[in-house]
């Protein structure tokens, strides 16, 4: 990673006036952000066989706000996906069981970090199945690259393409306070940080504004917690499916809870079917007091079934930035 993100241990002593009488606790506050405005964290699920791929790749890097992220999905073509490797099934004989580096991809994301001020790109990791109601499961202690197990998934991103990963995505974040659930999402955390690289990012993706508690933050161990969770992941409004911002919003302003004690840049908003007179609207919305103005965010005009396939247009960026800044 050519250009770490801060982490910074601090301890915060927050005060609570009631009935006249200050009353002080200790809570843990994860590691602070480098934060100059409001950053894109953009995903862009392109295969790299199309011919716009390199182009969009450019487009995002070069056009997104200091300190952004891009998200590569791991179905990109000769990524990480096993469907996608010619020779059929993994040969754990051979080094990284015979999976190689989609040269396409490996160009866009060693050319992101020389194009305006992007963060860098994060690997996609998917950690749950829907069709069986379950985690994904988290290691094969046979095979360390199977990419049919997380840790399998981690270890390919970061062997496959060494020195242009910023972080891991991970999606499909359950949000459980449960010890099973926690410690799954913090053994990930936990990996990237002590494994990879301590400055590289770690996003969850719980895709909506989840329960009541802070367990993805508050870990006594910092390196367990992720650095940004995703609180909201649907269209703009009158979605057919999939959850409305205009109803998450209400009358201007999102529904944090616990949340409301953390710097707004620990979270983010992905934001699908966002026509081109309603930026502004989005933006006041997400940045309203009190979620505050640097909350991570991205914004498309494309739709289901997979709005994060193509980059927005120049045009189309343009105004969402200076919207959002």
């Amino acid at each position: 990673m050519k250009h770490p993100r801060i982490r910074i241990d601090v301890i915060q002593v927050s005060c609570l006036l009631l009935a006249g009488v200050i009353f002080f606790s200790l809570a843990k506050i994860p590691e602070a952000h480098a934060s100059n405005g409001n950053a894109q964290l953009i995903p862009l699920y392109e295969n790299s066989g199309l011919s716009t791929f390199s182009s969009d790749w450019e487009n995002a890097c070069s056009q997104a706000p200091a300190n952004s992220f891009i998200i590569e999905d791991r179905t990109t073509e000769g990524a990480i996906d096993p469907s996608s490797v010619a020779d059929g099934p993994p040969n754990t004989s051979e080094q990284y069981d015979g999976y190689t580096a989609d040269s396409n991809l490996s160009t866009v994301m060693s050319n992101c970090y020389d194009q305006g001020d992007t963060q860098g790109v994060l690997g996609y990791v998917n950690t749950w199945n829907y069709a069986t109601n379950s985690y994904i499961p988290w290691e094969n202690t046979s095979d360390p690259y199977d990419p049919n197990t997380v840790k399998g998934q981690i270890n390919l991103w970061y062997a496959l393409y060494p020195g242009e990963l910023a972080g891991i995505f991970f999606d499909s974040v359950q949000p459980q306070d449960t010890s099973t659930n926690k410690n799954y999402y913090r053994t990930a955390a936990a990996y990237v940080h002590n494994n990879k690289s301590p400055d590289n990012e770690v996003v969850f993706n719980f895709g909506s504004d989840y329960g009541t508690d802070d367990w993805s933050l508050s870990s006594s161990i910092d390196a367990n917690d992720a650095d940004i969770d995703v609180v909201f992941e649907g269209c703009y409004s009158g979605c057919s499916s999939g959850d409305n911002l205009t109803t998450w919003v209400g009358s201007g302003t999102w529904s944090p809870k616990w949340e409301l004690n953390y710097p707004s840049d620990y979270f983010a908003a992905l934001v699908y079917d966002t026509d081109s007179s309603n930026i502004s609207d989005v933006c006041s919305a997400l940045f309203s007091a009190p979620s505050g103005s640097n909350t991570n965010y991205y914004i498309t005009n494309e739709d289901l079934p997979n709005p994060w396939a193509t980059f927005i247009s120049s045009t189309y960026e343009s105004s969402e930035t200076s919207s959002c800044q």
